[in-house]
This record gives C-alpha cells, sequence and structure tokens, in this order.
C-alpha cells in the first residue's frame, strides 16, 4: 500500500513539476532570418534603453510595412520574397482561412471543389520561436519582443531562428506543424471530416481483417465445437463491419463525389 501511496505522489510532483523545469529550461533564440536581424539594446540606463526602443520601433514599423507589401495570394505555402519563409499574410491576403495544428493529421493533401478547384490543403510546416529584440535586466536577458517563424524544412526553421543568446552556438529547435489552409470555416470541416474518416477506416478496416485472420487460424487449430462456433461467429461479425464501413462510404460519396479525391 506504501509504494501505491508512493507512486501517486511521485505522478502528482511529476504533472505540476515538468511545467516549471521546462519553463526553467527555455532557452532565448536571436532571430537571423532575412531582412530581420536580431536587435539588442545595449544601453544600461533608463533613458539610454528608451532612447533604443525608439529606435527599434522605428525599425520594426518599417520591417512590418514592407512584409505587408510582400504579401502575395501566389505565394501561399511557398517563399514569401520578402522573408525567404513561409507567411499567413500569403494565404490571407485573398481571404484564405488558417488552421495551424500542433498534431500532425495527415500527408500535405489537396481537396478540389466541385469546379475542380483546390479550395482546401494541408501543408507541413515548421515552426520556431525566436527573439526580435533583446536587453539586459540585471544579471539576466529578457525578450521584450518574441516572434514564431514559419520555413518548409526543418534546417531553414532552424536557420531564420538562428542562436541561443549569449551562447552563440547554434542550438536552435524547431517543431513541426500544420496548416489546414481553407477558403471558409466548411473547408476546414471538410478536410478534418476527411481525415478523420480515413484514419478511422483504416484502423476498422485493419483490426477487422485480423479479426478474419486470427480466427480462421483458431478454426483450423481447434477441435472444439464451441470454439469453432464462437471463431465463426467473430469472422462473420468482421466482415459484417467492414460491410458497414463500405456503405458509410458509399453514402458520402454520394453526398459529395470529391470526397475520397
Amino acid at each position: 500500500m506504501r509504494k501505491f501511496y508512493l507512486l501517486i505522489l511521485v505522478a502528482y510532483l511529476s504533472a505540476f513539476g515538468s511545467p516549471f523545469v521546462a519553463s526553467a529550461a527555455e532557452t532565448l533564440f536571436e532571430c537571423n532570418f532575412n531582412n530581420a536581424l536580431h536587435y539588442k539594446y545595449d544601453g544600461t540606463s533608463d533613458d539610454e534603453i528608451k532612447a533604443e526602443e525608439k529606435v527599434y520601433l522605428g525599425f520594426e514599423e518599417t520591417f512590418n510595412g514592407e512584409l505587408a507589401v510582400s504579401f502575395d495570394a501566389a505565394k501561399c505555402g511557398e517563399k514569401n520574397d520578402f522573408t525567404q519563409l513561409l507567411e499567413k499574410g500569403d494565404c490571407t491576403k485573398n481571404g484564405s482561412v488558417i488552421t495551424e495544428i500542433t498534431e500532425v493529421i495527415a500527408p500535405n493533401v489537396e481537396i478540389k471543389g466541385d469546379d475542380e478547384t483546390v479550395d482546401s490543403r494541408i501543408i507541413t510546416v515548421y515552426a520556431g520561436t525566436c527573439c526580435m529584440s533583446s536587453k539586459e535586466v540585471g544579471t539576466n536577458t529578457v525578450c521584450p519582443d518574441q516572434t514564431t517563424v514559419y520555413a518548409k524544412t526543418l534546417e531553414e526553421c532552424k536557420t531564420a531562428v538562428g542562436t541561443a543568446l549569449g551562447t552563440g552556438t547554434d542550438t536552435a529547435t524547431c517543431s513541426r506543424r500544420q496548416w489546414v489552409i481553407s477558403d471558409s470555416g466548411l473547408g476546414i470541416v471538410k478536410v478534418v471530416v476527411k481525415q478523420i474518416f480515413t484514419w478511422g477506416a483504416l484502423t476498422v478496416g485493419s483490426i477487422a481483417v485480423m479479426t478474419i485472420v486470427l480466427n480462421g487460424v483458431r478454426i483450423q487449430m481447434s477441435g472444439v465445437s464451441g470454439d469453432i462456433t464462437e471463431a465463426k461467429n467473430k469472422i462473420f461479425q468482421a466482415i459484417a463491419g467492414i460491410v458497414l464501413l463500405f456503405l458509410s462510404g458509399l453514402i458520402l460519396y454520394t453526398i459529395n463525389p470529391g470526397f475520397f479525391t
């Protein structure tokens, strides 16, 4: 019983302690992508820092203005000419909606509408958070302006995020994400439903086939009448599940012939 209580205590400590450990281990990275190098405040007094903040705000305003001008709907999902990275503004310029997913749900796919034009798609991106400006507060380096950059490859993301502040080492971390890009919220729902059905069908179909195979082997090896009858019933149930799965797909195809394409 003591071991059981000790296990519960360790689980609670792990659950509540891990966020603090993760926070303490967080590393700042200086942004190092085209046309927007990291800006470091060198002043030590409040007046010097305020003066540098004005300079940085001017730099930031200029950068944001040039970035906004560079947005091009044709570049959605491709490198932006200004930053050489993926920019959500390229996609939203023509009114597209982007839903960012932290877990990869599918390979890159495109879904066409009734007019055979692509109205929804999923693309894989790599996201990294870096520091646009930093300053020293006491003995610590703080980052008042962080940004998230997106790239098509992991190496491009790491290059854009740059190096850890104060270390000069390339230890940038980037995580894989997915963008669901659609002309409307309905298109996003369509993509998600399609992927859920695809993964569900694969899972159910695989389980049904395995059930049929295992119970077929059971029938061959068993000499007990009761076991053979039970195995046959499970095979018939698995076949019925496959038939229902096929019928559900047929219904979806009847509603929208482009569902599986």
